[in-house]
């Protein structure tokens, strides 16, 4: 709305420099009338010198004379019989009605027009709420804008709205298949039902993104995370010296593949030695617990300081049956260099160190870790 105010503006202005340039030469006299009589005194004055001086007679003076008036009376006298009528009010009228048409139709040629399928921009105030409502508009009037699907989709799975995200996703996955940012959504969002696990479905949108680009950075990316979560390490390291290999030196992202390798790195260190603890907890129990409860495992020494050699806190509402500590959750001896141990699983509504009242605790036997690396708990 700005611009067009500031058109009419436009228009406006160049039809008041039109009006005044018309109307100021035509207030003055158009005729050659002034310039005409200051032509015929300076012939005359150069007859009267020539006459001073001897060059010419009286009698060639007095006829050069009379021919210079009788030509200046015959110019004024056309001159004023031709004077031009000319209505300065009509012209100024009828030019800026031309400009005002000309820069009309010029406007609408040059002004972008919005094609149905292009993406709607979304204003960065704009709430999830807002743009979902604005997305949701601009797909009744464009149905068959896949790229809008997606970010609907991606808007009310920001916004927790899980089901209707899939919904939209799907739809985008039909009008766009080979879009590799939305392959790549979709498979996080339906990777996300799965309590992370990104096999089955959300595996044959990367693969399939895969296909359409194996030199893209965003999915060389994602493969290698899926793989580092199924321990496939060989695979994650691959995929990530791919992507950074693509990417140019000066390229912001390098950083964060560049620590995901350096964390690779230091995990493929500390995994060769991983205690885990598969966890039973009764629905008893968890109806009388908060999702937002901390459940915490450590593994003690059996004998000795009551510290714990290696601890991991997790909420229950996170919690997916198996906890395992391994030598990068150890705070001071490495949990591999340990010998026997206690295994402790505490649900803390704190999350302190310190037991408090309302705790539940569990703890196991002692174990052997040279030959045990499985610890089955139950919290009943």
């Amino acid at each position: 709305m700005i611009f067009e105010w500031q058109f009419l503006l436009l228009i406006l202005a160049s039809s008041g420099f039109v009006a005044y340039f018309l109307y100021r030469p035509l207030e003055a006299n158009i005729s050659d009338d002034a310039s005409n009589v200051a032509i015929g005194k300076q012939k005359k004055q150069e007859l009267a010198d020539d006459v001073a001086k001897g060059l010419i007679s009286e009698s060639v003076y007095q006829e050069a004379e009379d021919e210079i008036t009788h030509t200046l009376a015959g110019e004024l006298s056309q001159n004023s019989g031709d004077v031009v009528a000319i209505n300065p009010l009509k012209w100024a009228i009828a030019l800026s009605a031309i400009i005002a048409i000309v820069s009309v139709i010029a406007y609408t040629q040059l002004a972008p027009n919005q094609s149905p399928n292009a993406v709607i921009e979304m204003s960065p105030s704009l709430s999830l709420e807002q743009s979902v409502v604005s997305l949701k508009a601009h797909l009744d009037d464009n149905p068959d804008n896949g790229k809008a699907w997606s970010m609907l989709g991606l808007a009310e799975f920001n916004l927790g709205n899980t089901d209707k995200a899939l919904v939209s996703f799907e739809k985008a996955y039909s009008l766009i298949p080979n879009d590799i940012d939305m392959l790549l959504q979709y498979a996080s969002v339906i990777a996300s039902t799965q309590e992370g696990d990104f096999s089955g479905a959300p595996q044959s949108l990367i693969d399939q993104a895969l296909e359409v680009d194996p030199d893209s950075v965003h999915v060389l990316y994602l493969v290698g995370i899926v793989a580092a979560n199924n321990g496939d390490l060989l695979v994650a390291e691959q995929s990530w010296q791919r992507a950074l290999y693509l990417l140019p030196v000066d390229h912001p992202d390098r950083v964060v593949i560049e620590s995901a390798l350096n964390a690779l790195g230091g995990f493929e260190s500390m995994s060769d030695f991983t205690l885990a603890i598969n966890l039973k907890i009764s629905e008893d129990v968890l109806a009388l617990r908060s999702s937002g409860d901390y459940l915490m495992a450590y593994a003690k020494a059996v004998t000795g300081s009551p510290m714990p050699i290696a601890i991991k806190k997790v909420q229950l509402k996170d919690f997916t049956g198996v906890i395992s500590l391994s030598d990068a959750d150890s705070l001071s001896v490495k949990l591999s260099e340990s010998t026997d141990v206690l295994v402790v699983v505490r649900i803390s509504s704190t999350g302190l160190a310190v037991k408090q009242a309302d705790d539940i605790e569990v703890v196991s036997d002692a174990i052997s870790l040279a030959e045990t690396r499985i610890v089955d708990l139950q919290v009943e």
